[in-house]
């Protein structure tokens, strides 16, 4: 049942779906904005709610910081098998090694799916971005794999210095 908000909702899911994201990426929202835009998607059917997450994932590399921490905290709020199904179809995984917001959710969620892992594990090797490393080795730590430190200094011993100065 749609609530009287229904036409607000309608405006914002009709966005989502066509890939107007530009709202998201003007500053980081507050927990509430973020979770009634959540509830906003899980109101929808199914096969719509994966079109939105996956136009919400899709277009992270296209974005700033702004939007990258507004969608990853959109999405703690919905199902975390849904969210990596929907993550594991998308294509070039590599160009979201820099997402702060991916990074801090996969260990929000607590998910041992191997696609995850390997995913964060990736992020500690490849990203050249310092605050999705770092986010991506305490959420490896968060699922139970490994301790963050130790990635994280075992990481600094096999890439070369001159890395740092990417970070």
């Amino acid at each position: 049942m749609r609530n009287k908000y229904s036409k607000c909702n309608q405006k914002i899911i009709g966005y989502l779906t066509i890939d107007n994201f530009d709202f998201l990426d003007k500053a980081i929202y507050c927990e509430k904005e973020l979770l009634k835009i959540a509830q906003i998607i899980l109101m929808e059917k199914e096969e719509t709610r994966k079109i939105v997450i996956s136009n919400l994932i899709e277009k992270i590399p296209s974005y700033g910081k702004e939007y990258d921490w507004n969608i990853a905290s959109i999405l703690q709020h919905i199902d975390s098998d849904l969210v990596i199904s929907v993550f594991k179809k998308t294509q070039n995984i590599p160009r979201f090694y820099n997402s702060i917001g991916l990074s801090w959710l996969f260990g929000e969620f607590n998910h041992k799916d191997q696609f995850v892992v390997d995913y964060l594990y990736a992020v500690v090797s490849y990203s050249t971005n310092s605050d999705a490393w770092w986010r991506a080795a305490i959420s490896l730590e968060n699922i139970g794999m490994e301790e963050a430190v130790n990635l994280l200094k075992r990481s600094l011993k096999t890439d070369k210095l001159k890395n740092l100065s990417i970070i």
